[in-house]
């Protein structure tokens, strides 16, 4: 199920259709994977040449010569530490698999050491030490490095470590890759070819596709590698079976703390689907997480790593929701939704039920609260609130209404 941050569209209404409930799975509220589709920089000839000297783009800006897209160009100077048009080779990580397959037992605390984990084996592989650059999204690693076969073994490290449910792809490119400031999230074409191709691989096995650019270049590189084990498939290769390059298990094991009561805030941001692909979505997107970290943090929260729309408090919910409603005051103008909620939560990737309840109530757009958040909030402060209970269908399959309290606004 896709889960869309940000977009949204009135197509359907526009026809007399009721448009379809957005419905936000067991994954995506556990681990709040937020992909940020359709917010991908636009490296345009114009906003390469803003962006630094001697970073390439052509004479002819074509149709990015308006002003509008000039001043977005400016803009979008102020997010992004660094531009690359060096052929470099782009690696994609994915260990969704993993942390489905732990779900099915709804033990969160097993899906969390997977990714704690993974993370581990790339710390002892030296990561950080070997890749261009790294940034983790929940459960997902995207790195690039410079020579295709130190990321083809450090593959194979990670996913037969992990084993199945985790799968990579690799891709190799010369388009210009943004790093995005100060998230360190890389940007660009690249990674929508290694998205599509992450898809490619079965999750049943630890495996890897690569495209035919990467398995070019390895063949440049003078890699000496058995051409048996690479099966053509649509859109590439497929590697397998995997070098016995893996750690023991047991070096990468993981002590679970016990999870700790905590007030967790999660926001949606909304634009509409005219902005899709475009380098306004991308500015104005950042913008308004850049909104959400100053006054969240400034009001006692802190951001969850791997996230950009998911906050943790302390066991105060009052505090919260003061941050939250001061957080929309100062996003006037942008549709966004916040859910709050409170409950046991590990830490380290956070993680609980009570991050999934937020993740649902913020999908409703205004402000709305968990029953066990709303009964929680000091008597003074309730007393300057107006709020209606609302009904929500239950996220367990047999269709029950929950009961949960809006804030009027």
């Amino acid at each position: 199920m896709a889960f869309r941050l940000f977009i949204e569209s009135s197509q359907g209404r526009r026809r007399g259709r009721r448009p379809r409930p957005q419905r936000i799975d067991d994954y995506a509220a556990h681990f709040h994977h937020h992909p940020w589709q359709d917010a991908q920089l636009a490296l345009t000839p114009r906003l390469l040449k803003r962006l630094g000297e001697g970073v390439g783009g052509t004479a002819d800006d074509g149709d990015e010569s308006s002003e509008a897209d000039a001043e977005r160009a400016i803009a979008s100077n102020d997010y992004v530490g660094s531009v690359s048009e060096a052929p470099r080779c782009v690696v994609l990580i994915d260990a969704r698999g993993c942390v489905e397959e732990a779900l099915k037992n709804c033990d969160v605390g097993a899906a969390r050491r997977v990714i704690l984990r993974m993370r581990r084996i790339c710390d002892d592989a030296k990561l950080g030490e070997t890749a261009l650059d790294a940034h983790w999204e929940a459960d997902q690693l995207r790195c690039s490095f410079g020579r295709c076969g130190i990321a083809l073994a450090f593959c194979a490290r990670v996913v037969a470590t992990v084993g199945p449910g985790c799968r990579a792809a690799l891709h190799f490119s010369s388009d210009a890759v943004a790093t995005e400031y100060p998230s360190g999230r890389p940007h660009g074409d690249s990674w929508n070819v290694l998205c599509e191709l992450v898809e490619c691989v079965a999750a049943d096995e630890p495996r890897c596709c690569v495209s035919d650019a990467f398995h070019d270049r390895l063949k440049r590189e003078g890699l000496d590698d058995d051409g048996e084990a690479w099966t053509r498939i649509e859109g590439g290769y497929l590697r397998a079976p995997w070098p016995s390059l893996s750690l023991p298990r047991d070096s990468c094991d993981v002590v679970l703390s016990e999870p700790i009561d905590r007030v967790v805030v999660v926001a949606m941001v909304y634009f509409d689907a005219s902005l899709r692909s475009t380098s306004r979505l991308y500015v104005e997107r950042r913008r308004a997480l850049d909104v959400l970290e100053e006054v969240l943090t400034s009001k006692g929260g802190r951001r969850a790593a791997g996230s950009d729309t998911l906050y943790i408090f302390d066991a105060c919910v009052s505090r919260a929701l003061d941050a939250v409603l001061a957080s929309r005051k100062a996003l006037e103008g942008i549709k966004v939704g916040f859910g709050v909620a409170c409950g046991p939560v590990y830490e380290g990737v956070v993680a609980g039920s009570c991050v999934g309840v937020a993740a649902r109530l913020c999908a409703q757009h205004g402000v709305l609260l968990s029953k066990s958040a709303a009964e929680a909030l000091d008597p003074d402060h309730v007393s300057h609130l107006r709020t209606v209970p609302v009904f929500l269908q239950g996220s367990d399959s047999s269709g029950g209404l929950e009961e949960f309290c809006q804030v009027l606004l």
